[in-house]
């Protein structure tokens, strides 16, 4: 049986997630995938045009099979068009669209180097972000792949969570993803502040 499962998270601002379908215990290696696509931080800081879509289009025709792009286009796409200064057009954002959307850090390092590689997963990309996760991924390098484990126990019907910034860089999350996390003196919880997409 599963550990989890690619669900509603009943939070109007998150969708889909992963939540438990089991008892996890601390430490329990919930997931261990390797990225459909892998970027670097350039990608987000560079404005999309209508060449980059056209030749990701054929890089992820030639290097995903049938159904690792069915899982690709699965994923969420808030970034879906663009105005293409160059073309003087809107263009679809197909795959930009995804990668902007879905895209994580693969290492949680101190090192702006090593925070550098940046990857879209069939079922990590789906894990949400929370200023207090109860997950951390970690990239292995013996696997070649991103592995998913658990902080604490994790139970039944719980959100799986992830934080997408190394704890020693302030910017990070606005910077990449376009939100921050805002602790209050009225409450222990955390705030997702959006700030937009970029």
């Amino acid at each position: 049986m599963a550990m989890y499962e690619i669900a509603d998270t009943g939070r109007h601002d998150m969708g889909c997630g992963m939540k438990a379908t089991a008892n996890i215990p601390a430490g329990t290696r919930i997931l261990a995938e390797t990225p459909l696509f892998i970027t670097n931080y350039a990608f987000l800081q560079q404005p999309p045009t209508g060449d980059r879509e056209d030749n990701l289009a054929r890089q992820l025709t030639v290097f995903l099979n049938k159904a690792e792009r069915d899982s690709f286009l699965a994923l969420t796409n808030n970034n879906a068009t663009f105005f293409d200064k160059d073309r003087d057009e809107w263009v679809d954002a197909i795959f930009t669209g995804v990668i902007l959307t879905n895209v994580i850090p693969l290492q949680l390092s101190q090192d702006r180097e090593q925070n550098n590689r940046l990857g879209v997963f069939a079922k990590l990309s789906r894990v949400n972000h929370d200023c207090r996760p109860n997950a951390q991924q970690t990239w292995n390098v013996d696997l070649q792949q991103e592995t998913l484990h658990a902080l604490h126990n994790i139970s039944p019907g719980e959100e799986i969570t992830i934080s997408y910034k190394p704890t020693v860089q302030a910017g990070w999350l606005e910077e990449i993803f376009g939100f921050q996390c805002v602790f209050t003196h009225l409450s222990c919880f955390d705030r997702l502040l959006i700030f937009g997409a970029f």
